[in-house]
């Protein structure tokens, strides 16, 4: 008897051990299959989350047994959704590709400063950047639009002698 006792809980151990076998996933640029850094994965409707690594690898545990759909969310790349059902079938490690999103959104540019003044008394440059500038530049991911940015900084002032600085009716003494 107490060896048919010892023999359940074994078995019972054994099953639980594999309910809860990890998920491993690796995430993809579809076009380069780089890895993609930083995308977050989670089990929708639950708690269970986790960002890539340089390798684009992410492991998540304690994923509940039935149908579960994970989510991919990385900055420049379409949201990814999928659904699997636990416990897999094949343990093995699963590659998702993710395909670049090149819609660019609203772009706000804030600056700040350490100096008292405010800044309406301050001379500002504002630059817009054409429509044939954009559509050359939407190749990139929208994290690196500081590289647009870059190139117009790096202008020398002589580009912009004919810019008209408001003057300003008062004056601090």
């Amino acid at each position: 008897m107490r060896y048919i006792l010892l023999l359940v809980a074994v078995l019972m151990t054994a099953q639980v051990t594999v309910a809860q076998s990890p998920l491993r996933i690796t995430i993809k640029n579809e076009e380069s299959k780089q890895p993609v850094v930083g995308a977050i994965v989670s089990i929708k409707n639950t708690d269970i989350t986790g960002t890539t690594d340089a390798e684009g690898r992410v492991e998540l545990r304690n994923i509940p047994d039935g149908e579960q759909i994970v989510e991919v969310l990385s900055p420049g790349y379409e949201t990814r959704e999928i659904k699997l059902t636990f416990p897999l079938a094949d343990p093995n490690e699963q590659v998702i590709l993710i395909k670049v999103n090149n819609e660019l959104g609203e772009v706000t540019i804030t600056s700040t400063t350490r100096i008292s003044r405010e800044i309406d008394d301050v001379p500002t440059r504002i630059e817009a950047i054409n429509e044939e500038e954009v559509d050359e530049k939407s190749n990139m991911r929208p994290v690196n639009v500081s590289m647009v940015l870059r190139e117009y900084r790096d202008q020398s002032p002589a580009d912009f002698r004919d810019v008209q600085y408001p003057e300003y009716p008062h004056s601090r003494s």
